[in-house]
């Protein structure tokens, strides 16, 4: 899920969270995942950065849950 705080809303990163049966919130750490959130009119480039961030965001969590493939 895409993560940032109140005072930036442009600075963000994508959080990878895990809610095990047993109970709790763990927070997986992909590694970097940081990116701008485009604005309108923005570059092609910032897009693309951000859904680089998103797959390796979801690669992490699948290689977590379902092991190395």
């Amino acid at each position: 899920m895409p993560v940032w705080t109140a005072d930036d809303e442009q600075q963000r990163s994508f959080g990878v969270f895990y809610l095990p049966p047993a109970g709790d919130i763990w927070v997986l750490r992909p590694g970097y995942t940081g990116y701008l959130e485009p604005a309108e009119g923005d570059t092609e480039q910032l897009v693309t950065l951000r859904n680089d961030a998103y797959r390796k965001a979801v690669a992490h969590a699948k290689e977590f849950l379902f092991g190395s493939q």
